[in-house]
């Protein structure tokens, strides 16, 4: 199997449609995520069509309907400058003219294989995403002749946080569905609430947290790197290496609630504890359920200290709040910790279901950055500590399945950038519309299939 690039070219945003030269810097939610690897993302669609009415036909409506996104969001156009070396933090610098690579190639690699859930190859993914090089944002078109068309994005996370650039990636795909109906009607951006809004100033930062994060994320960098070694995280992955999708209902997802809950009720009756609330939540059940069932899929010796990361979006959260498309980062990251034998134990999706509540609980409450200066600390004492874990890329919150370009929606969305994370994906489930969610994640082919049989068993178990 092979990929064959066919075409590559740079789109810009329409000529002296945006600033001439503008630059936005870094807060203290970007700096972060300059050291980190760039987020990759496949969108999957069924299209029985040969490559040639793909370039005459389709194509032209993708680089003109991208082009016009990118009127809209120009910085993913832009790049990472550092002004002052020793005193500066970088920023996005943009300028009129700067363009992204859209790459155009065509596979023989079997669609339906790689657009389903059960186990694939990771390497088979690699060339279906473009590389980023100096860019902050790149696209590749991926053609299965008379099968389908893979969409793929690899953008830098400094740039902007997941709920950004999905927005950016949907609202393309919207001008270029409107292009593929009407061809003569040309795309009109013309419904404000879609506007990102771009002033940093509204990121207060009287403490220089920015400054701070950019120093510690040095030091940050190298312990995921030594993370990554230790825990066999290699930016290319070992053949063993496997790639698979799970799926939980709404109907198991709500039950899986309604244990939880009862659980923890019967757990804070014989406490003297008065502070046993917490919301029980999708998010909750389904992380839980995945700690737990990944943890018991690993060959590793009891007691180990365990850790599951996720982030949580502060728009709404800082005080006051910030517009719902900021354009930027405004993520923080969360990490629970606890001992494997409570986490394989016969209680186990209720420890961790609380851990996790209850850490949701204290974000919810936090409206100024309280104890920022310990963030970026904390996560690197967390990597010191020799402790395992897992952390969450992506959200159901997205709705990257309304994602549709003008052929329909996506038949599959993988987040590849998960086998360099470690972490598992979150999306929505394309089949289950009333709350059902897709858990992406990479392991070892054993370990997949043990992953395979605790889930399996863990529903069975508390669903019943």
């Amino acid at each position: 199997m092979a990929v064959k690039v066919i075409e590559e070219s740079r789109v810009s945003p329409p000529q002296h449609s945006t600033p001439p030269e503008t630059s936005l810097p870094l807060t203290f939610f970007d700096v972060i995520w300059v050291v980190m690897p760039p987020v990759k993302r496949l969108f999957f669609y069924e299209f029985h069509h040969s490559n040639q009415h793909f370039i005459e036909t389709v194509l032209p409506h993708m680089k003109h309907s991208l082009s016009q996104a990118l009127q809209l969001f120009y910085p993913f156009a832009g790049h990472l400058v550092t002004p002052d070396p020793h005193d500066s933090v970088p920023e996005i610098a943009y300028s009129d003219g700067d363009s992204i690579t859209l790459t155009v190639a065509e596979t023989d690699f079997d669609f339906q294989h790689l657009s389903a859930h059960h186990a694939r190859d990771v390497t088979d993914f690699f060339p279906l995403v473009p590389k980023l090089g100096s860019q902050l944002l790149a696209l590749q078109v991926t053609l299965f002749p008379n099968s389908g068309i893979a969409v793929g994005i690899t953008n830098s996370h400094v740039v902007a946080d997941g709920k950004i650039t999905t927005h950016f990636v949907k609202y393309w795909a919207s001008l270029c569905k409107l292009l593929t109906h009407n061809p003569l009607v040309p795309p009109l951006i013309s419904e404000s609430s879609v506007f990102p809004f771009f002033d940093r100033s509204v990121v207060d930062d009287p403490k220089g947290l920015d400054k701070l994060y950019l120093k510690q994320a040095r030091e940050f960098e190298e312990l995921i790197k030594s993370y990554r070694v230790a825990n066999s995280l290699t930016p290319v992955a070992p053949s063993d290496k496997v790639r698979a999708t799970f799926v939980l209902g709404s109907v198991e997802i709500e039950k899986l609630k309604q244990w939880v809950t009862s659980e923890i009720k019967s757990r804070s009756s014989s406490s003297s504890s008065s502070d046993t609330e917490f919301h029980v939540s999708t998010f909750v059940v389904v992380c839980a359920c995945v700690w737990v069932c990944w943890t018991k899929s690993k060959r590793d010796e009891d007691g180990e200290r365990l850790f599951f990361g996720f982030t949580g979006d502060f728009r709404g959260r800082l005080d006051p709040p910030l517009p719902e498309f900021y354009f930027g980062n405004c993520v923080i990251s969360c990490a629970v910790e606890a001992n494997k034998r409570d986490i394989i134990g016969e209680d186990g999706m209720v420890v961790a279901a609380e851990l996790i509540g209850r850490k949701i609980q204290e974000l919810n409450k936090q409206r100024k950055m309280e104890g920022g200066e310990t963030y970026i600390s904390n996560m690197c004492s967390v990597l010191r500590s020799g402790a395992k874990g897992l952390s969450v890329a992506g959200s159901p919150k997205f709705k990257v399945y309304e994602t549709d370009f003008g052929w329909g929606r996506p038949r599959k969305v993988e987040v590849v950038s998960i086998e360099d994370s470690g972490a598992i994906s979150l999306s929505e489930s394309r089949d289950d519309e009333n709350g059902g969610v897709e858990v992406g994640l990479v392991l070892s082919k054993l370990e997949m299939d043990c992953f395979a049989s605790q889930f399996e068993g863990t529903l069975e178990s508390v669903t019943d």
